[in-house]
């Protein structure tokens, strides 16, 4: 009897035993890599003109070990794509307002240029985020594309002119003959304008300047060019050392090139001067040249 009760006991204990180890624990499945916010800068992305305008996208991922983004127009049309090969970078403290979970956020940061070739229209955002396990998240969201008319102002003031000059040779015998030469230019055009010979047209010129008289009033990157005026009347000065007026000595008239030249006989030393007039839609230029006159 005792040894049978033993027994029992035992057997009680060894189940007791048995029965007070804890089961192992099962680990929580990894969810992944998670995608937060998506922003873009700027949004809407207006182009203006001939502009072109950087579009930044900014990924928020948690567990992601690779981002990847493209864009591309709601419409249809090959996305633009770009790829995250590094490790994605920590993310600053204050960029992601209440972040969901746990774990630490990360920031992958993309970037495009559009410009006057992009549709108008909404466009999406397309971002995947790969894990170090090969889990895949993905997300996206949409943005919006504007163009708008680049207006310049309808000139007020005449196109500017340049006139080159050259006396030669110098220095020059007195009694030998004195060659007057030079070049009168117009600017082609400015703003979007251009001249056709009697009213400014719209044809399609960028970069240039704007010009008041002699002011420049605007300025877009440069003049678009500039050409000969032909049939124009450019008069020739003269004025001796140690004078203070000016005497006229002829007038040419530039071929449809702008080229001009005359020859004068030489006597004295001094300045020599070509003066083009200007009228209401051409300003005036001037260009001096100082010869010295030798006797022997």
């Amino acid at each position: 009897m005792l040894k049978r009760i033993a027994t029992g006991l035992v057997a009680a204990a060894v189940g007791g035993t048995v029965l007070g180890v804890a089961a192992p624990a099962t680990a929580s499945p990894d969810p992944g890599p998670v995608i937060g916010n998506i922003s873009v800068n700027p949004d809407p992305v207006v182009i203006r003109g001939w502009d072109s305008v950087q579009v930044v996208v900014t990924v928020n991922t948690r567990g992601a070990d690779r981002v990847s983004a493209d864009i591309s127009p709601a419409g249809g049309g090959t996305p633009l794509s770009t790829k995250s090969d590094d490790p994605v970078p920590d993310l600053p403290r204050g960029v992601v307002e209440k972040p969901t979970g746990h774990g630490d956020w990360k920031r992958s940061v993309f970037s495009w240029t559009l410009d006057r070739n992009d549709p108008a229209g909404r466009w999406n955002v397309n971002v995947t985020a790969r894990g170090a396990d090969g889990k895949v998240a993905n997300d996206g969201r949409s943005f919006y594309v504007k163009h708008v008319s680049k207006r310049y102002p309808h000139p007020t003031g005449p196109r500017e002119t340049k006139l080159s000059f050259d006396a030669s040779p110098e220095p020059v015998k007195k009694g030998s003959w004195l060659k007057l030469a030079g070049r009168l230019t117009v600017s082609d055009c400015y703003g979007r304008y251009g001249w056709d010979d009697s009213a400014w047209e719209w044809d399609g010129c960028r970069d240039d300047d704007y010009v008041d008289g002699n002011v420049h009033v605007y300025n877009f990157g440069g003049w678009h060019g500039w050409r000969g005026y032909g049939n124009q009347d450019v008069a020739l000065f003269f004025k001796p050392d140690g004078s203070h007026r000016w005497q006229h000595v002829d007038t040419v008239t530039t071929s449809w090139k702008g080229y001009f030249q005359t020859k004068v006989p030489a006597w004295k030393s001094g300045t020599w001067k070509a003066v083009y007039k200007g009228h209401r839609w051409v300003d005036d230029a001037v260009a001096y040249d100082h010869v010295k006159v030798y006797r022997h």
